[in-house]
């Protein structure tokens, strides 16, 4: 018999729903922790059912299931009211004759299809070759439910912001509590680094430029690298820094301007790249010239202006040497993990940024470092205050994370973003694409302020984010290569997956940006997921020419391989009457390296689908 997928789905309210999922800033899984293009939660919801559930055979049978979808995926992109949900529960125990399957996702990235396999009543299972969505979907999925209803151990719920009375509001005050004792700890070996303002208030943000001498001869000026010199553009706001005392052989001096007009030139960055012009004597610096030095290690940073919240507000000053934070040397245990040398998702290669810690200025090193050994220390405060181990375990893993989120806009890939028709101004974290380039001008926060990505606030973050997390049924996850990882199952399982996407995203090469973090606060509390240095790379199946000596078609054949022995795999221990749910985003790609013209990722995963031998029953 048909399942209600292969005949109708309403698609214009499950596209709807995704939409304004993905437009959400708040509330969402996506909160927990970053990971790279998640595949929407009403998505999975309306699609695990759907593929599920029978076609009943008449129209006004699938127009009564079509409606059930369509309150299944909310046009707010929350989840479904509890009747909708009890409703969708008992067609599926009908529909598999009160033995629902257990959903396996060999690709399980944040969480998504577990998540929404749970909601629905579904046992789930994940695993992924990448021990950082692994963390994020066990954490979620398998650690969250296990303590949800408990009460606070030591932490007060009335002080977490916005908590209602939810399963998980115990939890989330002893998360609480502990980061609160965990910057408490770090502030005690930190907190001279980072210095107050005159006239009150706090810092919450440092601005920088990176730094080069002018090559021109007659100038060798200290040359600021800057985007842009606006600080805001907001009605009745403007701000922006002024460069001054523009003299050969000199750095310049940066002054905050306000009122009417603007800066006398925007920025020294000339079109794409790394070439630039400088302010002394208007000569352009070319971009072959700022590699080389800063391959030799030549390039600079220097202070433009300090960013204050306060009674009054917002207000901007120009550096001074009482308000930048103090130097301090490198920390010879920093993440020396490189950097991958290909210039379509790393940049700062290029530029002599080679180890992930060049990332991240001394200061924010000796910070983040001093958070994550603080964090090591919580699962020990849990236990001493009798909790178990699988509470302080998941206190542990939620505060890591937390680690793992703050080197996000605690690195010199965090940008001063002024957006929107207002001209408000805010911090915009690495990962803004599915890449980390070179950042010219970098922001860099204060994590003790009571504003922009602060630690606290990002206990707050994730509260709001696991708020409407199912925290029912059974779920495991683990780390395994896809290929194989379908022989961990001891049983027929309904598979669904959201695969790589090609060569579009290097997951396992930018996730090192996070692993380097997590691994220090939670190889204790996950040994079997941080065993290594660095994420593994070797087996990823994604289709990286720079893995097979630069050419496009081995890398294809090994993206078209790696996915014919998955599913060939998978199939194996595949229920039978429940079809293989492949969810994948494609686009027409151009040629790269020396590919077949005009290949794109839906080619190469369509290649592995029917050399799997797997029948296709729909496209959409």
């Amino acid at each position: 018999m048909a399942k209600l997928v292969e005949v109708t789905l309403p698609i214009e309210e499950i596209s709807a729903a995704c939409r304004r999922d993905k437009d959400r800033k708040t509330g969402t899984i996506k909160n927990v922790h970053k990971w790279f293009a998640p595949m929407p939660t009403p998505a999975w919801r309306a699609l695990l059912f759907a593929t599920i559930v029978d076609d009943p055979g008449d129209e006004a049978g699938r127009e009564k299931l079509k409606e059930l979808i369509k309150r299944l995926v909310p046009a707010d992109g929350g989840p479904p009211d509890d009747a909708t949900l009890a409703e969708a529960k008992a067609l599926i125990l009908e529909a598999t004759g009160g033995n629902p399957p257990t959903v396996f996702d060999p690709f399980c990235g944040a969480g998504s299809t577990l998540i929404e396999a749970q909601r629905l009543g579904l046992p789930a299972v994940g695993s992924d070759l990448n021990p950082v969505p692994v963390l994020i979907t066990r954490t979620l999925t398998e650690l969250l439910p296990q303590v949800a209803g408990r009460p606070a151990l030591v932490g007060e719920p009335t002080q977490l912001k916005g908590m209602t009375g939810g399963p998980l509001d115990g939890f989330l005050a002893d998360c609480r509590h502990y980061a609160e004792r965990v910057r408490a700890e770090v502030w005690d070996k930190v907190g001279h680094l980072y210095p107050s303002p005159p006239g009150g208030g706090t810092v919450i943000a440092w601005l920088w430029a990176r730094t080069v001498v002018c090559p021109n001869p007659g100038c060798q000026a200290v040359a600021p690298l800057v985007s842009s010199f606006w600080l805001s553009k907001k009605k009745g706001a403007l701000t922006w820094i002024e460069p001054t005392d523009l003299r050969p052989g000199h750095p310049a001096r940066f002054e905050v301007k306000t009122g009417a007009g603007g800066p006398a030139i925007t920025g020294t960055k000339v079109g794409r790249g790394g070439t630039f012009r400088c302010v002394v004597c208007s000569e352009v610096i070319p971009e072959p010239f700022v590699k080389a030095e800063g391959m030799a290690g030549r390039l600079g940073t220097q202070p433009m202006a300090v960013a204050i919240n306060g009674p009054g507000g917002r207000r901007y000053l120009a550096p001074s040497a009482e308000l930048t934070p103090l130097d301090v040397e490198r920390p010879a245990d920093a993440p020396d993990v490189l950097q991958t040398n290909y210039a379509r998702w790393f940049s700062s290669p290029a530029y002599g940024m080679q180890t992930f810690a060049d990332l991240f200025t001394p200061c924010q090193l000796v910070t983040l470092c001093a958070f994550a050994d603080a964090v090591t220390n919580t699962r020990s405060w849990v236990q001493v205050d009798t909790g178990s181990d699988l509470y302080a375990g998941a206190i542990a893993s939620v505060l890591g994370l937390c680690v793992s989120k703050l080197a996000m806009t605690n690195s010199m890939q965090a940008r001063w973003y002024l957006g929107g028709a207002s001209g408000s101004t805010r911090v915009q974290a690495a990962f803004g694409r599915h890449a980390l380039p070179m950042v010219w001008d970098f922001v860099e926060l204060n994590p003790f302020s009571d504003r922009a990505a602060n630690w606290l606030g990002l206990i707050d973050s994730i509260a709001t984010a696991v708020a409407r997390l199912p925290l029912g049924g059974t779920s495991e996850t683990f780390q395994a290569d896809a290929r194989v990882a379908g022989a961990r199952l001891g049983k027929p399982t309904r598979i669904a997956t959201d695969p790589p996407y090609f060569a579009q995203i290097g997951y396992a090469d930018l996730s090192d940006y996070f692993y380097v973090w997590l691994r220090r606060a939670l190889r204790e509390v996950h040994p079997d997921l941080f065993n290594t240095l660095a994420t593994p790379k070797g087996d990823e199946l994604i289709a990286a020419p720079y893995r097979h000596g630069g050419s496009m078609v081995k890398a294809t054949k090994f993206f078209v391989d790696g996915f014919t022995q998955t599913f060939s795999s998978l199939a194996q221990g595949m229920a039978p009457d429940l079809p293989m749910l492949i969810v994948y985003a494609h686009r027409q790609e151009d040629s790269e390296g020396d590919g077949p013209a005009g290949s794109t990722a839906w080619d190469a995963m369509l290649t592995a689908i029917l050399a799997a031998k797997l029948r296709i029953v729909g496209t959409w």
